[in-house]
């Protein structure tokens, strides 16, 4: 399932970048009963504009299969080579404020924009993706041990 909403003044030149969720390894865990981790996504020059995951519960390797999709656009060309993509993990608290476990950045001026003229086959496009391995930082800025994120990543057209 996409988590998008088109706007009234869809542009057909605009782009996209597309976020597909795959899991995390190595999480922190919190407290006796382990981490119920969901991830926000969000683009700096967006910030109000998240994406949110499902909870998976009691893991510190969670999965998502299928893999979730989250879209952001329209983007222009000037938007994908200056923004990045903050990938935020917490943990899902059952009584209280949900806890930040950490966040991690991808440039997104290194991601190529794919499926060429719209006219080749699905396959092509599927291609377009590019894995990452998204590393987490804390609170404080320190890296978190052995902690990450898996995400593919694609620009494209928006007008699909």
């Amino acid at each position: 399932e996409v988590v998008s909403d088109h706007p009234d003044n869809f542009d057909p030149d605009s782009l996209a970048v597309t976020a597909q969720l795959k899991g995390c390894k190595g999480l922190p865990s919190h407290g006796f009963a382990g981490v119920s981790p969901y991830v926000k996504f969000a683009l700096t020059n967006e910030p109000d504009k998240k994406r949110t995951s499902s909870v998976k519960s009691r893991t510190c390797d969670p999965v998502w299969a299928p893999s979730e999709l989250f879209e952001f656009y329209p983007l222009t060309s000037s938007d994908i080579s200056t923004s990045r993509l903050i990938v935020s993990v917490f943990h899902r608290e059952l009584i209280g404020k949900d806890y930040l476990i950490g966040d991690g950045i991808v440039k997104l001026s290194g991601l190529v924009r794919g499926g060429g003229s719209g006219e080749e086959e699905k396959e092509e496009e599927e291609e377009a993706f590019s894995p990452h391995r998204v590393p987490l930082v804390d609170k404080a800025g320190d890296q978190i041990d052995s902690c990450y994120v898996n995400i593919d990543l694609k620009v494209g057209c928006a007008f699909t």
